[in-house]
């Protein structure tokens, strides 16, 4: 007595009742909550971990310019050029938006 295609939809029911369709509501709610439920647990021990040992969340962090880093103008950007792009960026953002100041990046 074997296993077959015909033999599994003959079992389905055409029209499940309604403590069917019930039953398996909760059975997929009860999984999307547990999942849910154990990616707040991992958040957490991981939060906890970065809080116990600061040393990890300082390891992926970008260290501060050191105070010998040159302005804009020992950098050779000339101010017209990051007043166009500034004006750039702000046209691209609607207008919605200021911008207080731009930081050139370090080069590596």
């Amino acid at each position: 007595m074997g296993l077959s295609i015909s033999s599994i939809f003959a079992s389905v029911s055409a029209s499940p009742d309604l403590g069917d369709v019930i039953g398996d509501l909760l059975v997929g709610f009860s999984i999307v909550m547990l999942t849910l439920l154990a990616l707040a647990v991992v958040c957490t021990v991981i939060g906890a971990l970065f809080k116990a040992f600061p040393g990890l969340a300082a390891a992926g962090m970008v260290a501060a310019p050191e105070k010998g880093t040159p302005s804009r103008a020992q950098s050779g950007v000339d101010e017209k050029v990051v007043a166009v792009i500034g004006a750039a960026v702000d046209q691209a953002l609607g207008g919605r938006y200021r911008i207080k100041s731009v930081t050139p990046l370090e080069k590596k």
